[in-house]
């Protein structure tokens, strides 16, 4: 299972989120260590957690009854109901079934939500208008865009209103182009604007 470190175990954890691109929900969180060391004089705190997705309902229950009408079957075999001129067949009949059922098990825990890249990285929307950011996320197909105003602006000379500073996903401004994120995956855009009028 992966294992995230952090300087604190919510650090850790939010590591962990960011790179299986996972809300709290969908994960268990097991934390393995939060550790005070001295380090020549110096105090560092390290966490360790296991982040891990949860299974769904449906694949759960799926593997339950598998497990259930394997049984079953096995009850029937080793119980003499069965003459014994046929158990070969329903033995291989047996088998093939429960592969088929895992297949389709491990079919249903694969993502079923659509993948989709990033249409830049954050430098290369530096200084270019917030609004036309947001619009190449939104034709992307990303639905969860946040635009974040940093309030510094006094002229709007050097700096014009409405450029942006950054771009995140998931929290972080590294992210990698190539990647495949969810269509949830929370998007910060950060952009300048005039302070407002006291």
């Amino acid at each position: 299972m992966p294992v995230y470190n952090g300087n604190s175990i919510e650090e850790a954890i939010g590591n962990g989120l960011n790179d299986l691109q996972l809300s709290y929900d969908n994960v268990t969180i097991n934390i393995l260590s939060d550790v005070l060391e001295n380090n020549l004089g110096e105090v560092i705190r390290q966490a360790e957690v296991e982040v891990k997705k949860k299974e769904s309902k449906r694949t759960r229950y799926a593997k339950y009854g598998v497990a259930f009408g394997s049984g079953i079957l096995a009850n029937r075999l080793l119980s003499n109901k069965i003459p014994r001129s046929n158990r070969w067949g329903v033995l291989g009949f047996l088998t093939l079934f429960i592969l088929l059922l895992f297949g389709l098990v491990i079919g249903m825990d694969a993502e079923s939500t659509p993948q989709i890249q990033v249409p830049g990285s954050s430098r290369q929307f530096e200084s270019v208008n917030f609004s036309i950011v947001a619009q190449q996320f939104e034709d992307a197909g990303f639905s969860n865009i946040t635009l974040t105003p940093i309030e510094d602006l006094k002229f709007g000379i050097i700096t014009k209103d409405g450029e942006v500073e950054k771009v995140t996903v998931s929290g972080n401004e590294e992210y990698v182009i190539e990647k495949w994120y969810r269509q949830d995956v929370p998007i910060n855009i950060y952009y300048h604007t005039f302070e407002p009028e006291k």
